[in-house]
């Protein structure tokens, strides 16, 4: 059977490559480590796991849910947000996916055109290039030049009519760097001027270390937050990376087609995160000082 071009394009995961090499070598008895995964050093929270069990006892596994998520579950994730940045979302901007890499997969498939470009800073996560591609897009590398964080001079060189779209990400994987508040700022109204929206990857933004801070996107002038669409999630901040649980806040003129989209994607069958146990424990996770978690982030 002969795939279509546009999945022809794609090239396999270097990260799960990287990964099956190294386990490879460790099960040939190699001393190595392993940096290809963002994956947290400890375990999921014992209050998360109880808190899935005991929706299953209660029977809460055994519907469908709607497509984008609980509405007590966006209205937390909303909260979450605001008091996180500032920015308040209604409950019907949110979309919860499976995984914030999902996330990105809908909103690129809900804002390209076939030849549109998005601007994707290097070293950068390898994931963005091929759901850039999978959606029928360009990705326009912009090698970063100030300590892995691109500059506006950087994505001068690389900005043309067909760019739509540029990501953020901060912190940043692979290099752990953090773009700085007036680092945000310029690039946000480089954004402003030549017309392309911001994709804010901020999967890491409770991973920081030092005394450190990760500013959002989202706090900066309202009229750079209105020109971002927010990527997030809690596998890296409560390590729950295989739990799948993620979601998007799209400042798109209309959400709808995107929940359309999402509603497609995975309406039928279920997947992970239209399971209410794994939506009722994730309002737990991201509500206010949820149980006296503390992350290791010293």
């Amino acid at each position: 059977m002969q795939v279509s071009n546009r999945l022809a394009k794609v090239n396999p995961s270097a990260t799960l490559a990287m990964s099956q090499k190294t386990n490879e070598l460790k099960a040939a008895g190699a001393d190595v480590i392993n940096l290809t995964m963002g994956q947290p050093d400890f375990e999921t929270p014992k209050f998360i796991e109880q808190a899935a069990i005991d929706s299953i006892n209660a029977g809460q596994a055994s519907f469908y849910t709607q497509a984008t998520g609980l509405p007590e579950l966006r209205a937390a994730i909303s909260g979450n947000i605001e008091r996180r940045t500032g920015y308040h979302y209604d409950t019907n901007q949110i979309i919860a996916t499976d995984g914030a890499k999902f996330a990105l997969y809908c909103l690129f498939n809900a804002i390209l055109n076939p030849g549109d470009g998005v601007i994707i800073p290097t070293p950068g996560w390898v994931s963005y290039v091929e759901q850039v591609r999978l959606a029928g897009g360009v990705p326009q590398a912009a090698p970063a030049s100030n300590g892995f964080k691109v500059t506006v001079d950087d994505l001068d060189q690389v900005v043309n009519q067909h760019t739509k779209a540029l990501i953020i990400n901060s912190p940043q994987n692979p290099s752990g760097t953090i773009y700085s508040r007036q680092e945000l700022t310029l690039i946000g109204n480089w954004a402003l001027r030549h017309d392309v929206m911001i994709v804010s990857d901020e999967i890491y933004s409770d991973l920081t270390y030092n005394g450190e801070d990760a500013p959002s996107m989202l706090s900066l002038d309202p009229t750079i937050s209105a020109n971002t669409i927010l990527i997030g999630g809690v596998s890296k901040s409560y390590a729950m990376t295989g739990w799948r649980i993620g979601y998007a806040a799209p400042r798109l003129p209309s959400p709808r087609p995107w929940r359309q989209f999402v509603a497609t994607q995975r309406g039928i069958p279920p997947r992970s995160v239209s399971t209410v146990p794994l939506q009722r424990l994730t309002v737990m996770v991201v509500a206010p000082k949820p149980c006296g978690l503390r992350l290791k982030t010293g």
